[in-house]
């Protein structure tokens, strides 16, 4: 398509991608350039502890800490952010606190 798009008040810059997490259990690059985190559809893995992750805006966990996931052992959570998002000058790093997740992270370019 053509991108940019204006919609009103709102430019959209191009498709929303998906980088799949089957499974999330270690600290992981997900995009290695400027993008913007629109959303997440995660689930705990292992059925019988919790899982956090935090989402840093950078290559690594040095960077700026942009969103913190954390999940009951069981729970799923999905997130999106609409015509809204998060930028991430750096790129987009996962960070895993504890346990692991199922799932993918929403982002665009």
């Amino acid at each position: 398509g053509n991108w940019p798009i204006e919609i009103g008040a709102f430019v959209i810059k191009g498709p929303v991608r998906s980088f799949p997490l089957v499974p999330f259990a270690a600290n992981q690059p997900i995009v290695g350039r400027e993008c913007e985190l629109t959303g997440w559809s995660l689930v705990e893995a292992s059925g019988t502890a919790g899982a956090e992750m935090w989402l840093y805006d950078g290559q690594d966990d040095k960077g700026t800490l942009v969103a913190v996931v954390n999940l009951a052992a069981n729970a799923s959570e999905t997130q999106h952010f609409g015509f809204s998002s998060i930028e991430c000058r750096s790129g987009l790093f996962a960070k895993a606190v504890s346990g692991s997740m199922n799932g993918a992270i929403q982002y665009r370019m």
